[in-house]
């Protein structure tokens, strides 16, 4: 059943065979699957309020940034902010997640914010908020 809901959402590409097309949804459930069944990941969905694509802006003196976060799980003064990539781990990962904690401070006020980044193999990257002086989370260069 996961692979039929996996075949359901993908979109149908221009010239792609029907052995492509289970191929594709058989990986996709598989990512899935073991992205789920990571164990840090099942101990935060349990501990608290799961919000998920949370809406953001953040606005600069010349630009805005809008997104959304994957999951965020609110709990006794800590919110977790959590992003699913498929593939390994990049540099842009980080400060995507720099990005989500910024909103999450002004989102959130009075909790901690922390944010993982889970992958279908290997550990999560670990990304606390920048600092421009000890406890004062800040809004990141990008402006």
């Amino acid at each position: 059943p996961l692979e039929e809901i996996a075949r359901g959402v993908l979109p149908d590409l221009p010239g792609q065979t029907p052995s492509e097309r289970k191929r594709a949804s058989q990986k996709a459930a598989d990512s899935y699957s073991r992205l789920r069944r990571q164990p840090e990941l099942e101990t935060l969905m349990a501990s608290g309020r799961v919000l998920r694509e949370v809406p953001f802006v953040l606005r600069g003196t010349e630009r805005m940034v809008y997104g959304a976060i994957d999951s965020l799980i609110i709990s006794s003064g800590r919110a977790v902010a959590i992003d699913f990539k498929t593939g390994k781990s990049r540099p842009e990962h980080r400060l995507q997640m720099e990005l989500y904690l910024e909103a999450v401070r002004f989102l959130f006020p009075g909790h901690e914010p922390a944010g993982l980044v889970f992958y279908p193999q290997g550990s999560p990257l670990r990304v606390q908020p920048r600092m421009d002086r000890p406890g004062h989370p800040t809004q990141l260069p990008l402006f």
